[in-house]
């Protein structure tokens, strides 16, 4: 293992101690929060940030009190301000729980950090008592166990220790970004444990999600392919220890002077203060990475090939890459070692021995090493590691040739989008908590909105769904009736369906519509509710994202609220509930409405709009 990769290649004994948030963000964001450059200002936290911070404090003093009521001998320091000398007498002591400790200064890891819990583990060999950090967060962390997923690792509030967690055969850790945030934040909190005497020998950190149950994660065990050719896997410390070493360089480099990180468009990105600087530098630089669906890696990878702005991932051999698309990642990583490292290579021109007897390969015409050299190198080291390049080419060229155009995606001669005798276009809005307050449905003349304005709760989410269901299945069975077809189109409809589900739960819950579930789930696996955006994703190409918001207005449609969108409306419709003066609540009950009216005409104009157009296929655009 190349150590070099997971510590600082600089002297970083000058930079200000960090928290775990900094491993987890964008360097350049690290950078400028420290070194802002000149008269630039950053942009306030929005609205419904602010309402999320929050609920989650909410939540993490709700989850508190609920420790407190299980637990004898709690140290509490959540309250305090400076808390180092407390956390360190309670360690000291072998305190079982400690809720808002601070761990003391890492010097020479140059790290700060507040745990949100830290519970007892086994007592060392020295006498001190080691411990394992907990992070309280206001999200999901389980999901239901998959055919080839692991079973996670849970405990209970009575039971906090890492000793008491027991698998769990009916659910496994949620996969995703959020909870690999979480992780680096674990693995912070794990590396100041160290530094203080206070870490367990089992290197493992704890979640309380919203199931309000411990899930345990191991930080040291090899969890999959690492960012660096040569390792085999890269566990959870060495990712933050990679993460959090190299924006202490990029810091150390900023008090230096210099700037050694540049922009780089991430999911990131729409919430970061400082993305007033960077968005229109990368727009003004082409940037790869404003690409769809690419992040760091893809960057770095394609700027280390000199492939740095989107008209220059046009001009790569589309055809190349197709090949190797075909061929597997696996042995196209060989194949990209055979071209770039002469020492790979053995003696014998014959690929089979080199790469594997991949099928694809000899159906493409690859058998030799000689065949391989007459490829692009760049595209066979790009297609090694940047997924989907070929589409990636694609959007490219529409990018730079495109004119702003959608365009057919290859191999698409028709556009089939479903057609019915009676189409109803459908929308929800729901509140920051998720309970959904608002349906809304068009029928081609009127928008029917169905909406209550009292606090967020399962009542109401079912109070909500039993009206818009009934108007809804009243429809469907006229047309049934009539000898008509029907056919419901949303945008996003993994949103709807889990809207529907919950709200038919609540409502048979809370209501006594018994059948509401089973009348959903006959629906939704129907092939009447139709997802636009698939359809749309299927057949088109933007050189951009697939949001409604995006795709409209190619289409012609423009929302009335120049602020529109869902971000927003959680905000506002908290506002609509909660300000004192009701004229305010009454405009902003009325701009929910008014939203949710343009999102369902929006679905059906881009539907229109798919059916009536003659669209040009990105196989016309030249490369």
């Amino acid at each position: 293992m190349n150590d070099d990769l997971y510590r600082p290649r600089r002297d970083v004994s000058g930079v200000r101690p960090q928290g775990g948030y900094a491993a987890k963000r964008c360097p350049l964001r690290v950078y400028y929060d420290l070194f802002p450059p000149p008269g630039a200002v950053p942009l306030v936290e929005d609205a419904v940030d602010r309402l999320r911070m929050d609920a989650g404090n909410t939540f993490e003093a709700r989850v508190f009190e609920l420790i407190r009521q299980q637990h004898v001998g709690v140290t509490d320091l959540s309250a305090e301000r400076n808390a180092r000398s407390q956390t360190v007498e309670a360690m000291r002591i072998g305190t079982t729980v400690i809720l808002g400790g601070e761990l003391p200064l890492d010097p020479v890891g140059r790290r700060v950090g507040r745990p949100d819990v830290l519970v007892r583990a086994e007592q060392r060999g020295d006498g001190t008592w080691a411990y394992h950090p907990i992070d309280v967060k206001h999200h999901q962390t389980l999901t239901a166990l998959s055919p080839r997923g692991d079973s996670a690792t849970v405990g209970s509030f009575a039971a906090l220790q890492f000793s008491a967690a027991a698998r769990n055969p009916e659910l496994q850790n949620r996969t995703s970004a959020t909870i690999s945030d979480d992780l680096l934040q674990l693995s912070h909190y794990h590396r100041m444990l160290e530094a203080c005497g206070h870490d367990s020998s089992l290197r493992f950190g704890g979640i309380i999600g919203s199931e309000q149950v411990v899930v345990w994660h191991p930080l040291d065990t090899p969890m999959g392919r690492p960012r660096w050719e040569g390792l085999s896997a890269e566990s959870q410390l060495q990712r933050y220890d990679f993460e959090f070493s190299f924006r202490l360089d990029v810091l150390a480099a900023g008090a230096a002077g210099q700037q050694i990180v540049d922009s780089v468009n991430t999911s990131e990105c729409a919430k970061c203060p400082w993305k007033s600087l960077c968005v229109p530098r990368m727009r003004a630089q082409d940037c790869v990475s404003l690409l769809p669906s690419q992040g760091y890696q893809s960057w770095r990878m394609m700027r280390s090939e000199g492939v740095s702005t989107r008209a220059a991932v046009a001009r790569l051999d589309h055809a190349t890459a197709t090949t190797l698309a075909g061929i597997g990642t696996s042995a196209v990583r060989k194949m990209a070692k055979l071209l770039n490292d002469p020492t790979e290579r053995a003696n014998t021109d014959d690929l089979a021995p080199l790469i594997g007897r991949s099928t694809q390969a000899i159906e493409a015409g690859l058998n030799t090493v000689g065949d391989l050299r007459r490829l692009d190198p760049v595209v066979v080291k790009l297609s090694a590691g940047v997924g989907k390049l070929p589409e990636l080419i694609d959007h490219a060229r529409v990018v730079t040739h495109g004119q702003n155009m959608a365009h057919r995606r290859r191999g698409v001669d028709a556009v089939a989008v479903p057609q019915f005798d009676v189409e109803i276009d459908i929308d929800m809005e729901n509140a920051l908590n998720q309970e959904v307050y608002l349906w809304g449905a068009f029928d081609g003349v009127d928008v029917h909105s169905f909406v209550s304005w009292t606090p967020p709760s399962e009542l109401m989410e079912a109070t909500v769904f039993a009206e818009f269901w009934d108007w809804f299945t009243n429809r469907r069975n006229e047309a049934t009736q009539s000898g008509k077809t029907f056919g419901a189109f949303c945008w996003y409809q993994a949103a709807e369906t889990t809207a529907l589900r919950r709200g038919a739960a609540a409502a048979a819950s809370l209501l006594g519509m018994r059948n509401a579930p089973s009348e959903v789930e006959a629906f939704c696996n129907s092939g009447s509710l139709i997802d636009l955006l698939q359809v749309f994703k299927t057949h088109y190409i933007t050189g951009g994202g697939n949001s409604l918001k995006l795709i409209a207005p190619l289409a012609g449609f423009g929302w009335d609220d120049h602020d529109a969108g869902g971000e927003n409306s959680m905000a506002w419709h908290h506002q609509a509930l909660h300000d004192p003066d009701e004229s305010v609540r009454s405009t902003l009950r009325e701009r929910l409405v008014r939203y949710n009216r343009d999102d369902v005409h929006a679905t059906d104009v881009v539907r229109r709009w798919m059916r009536a157009t003659t669209f040009p296929s990105v196989e016309s655009l030249p490369s």
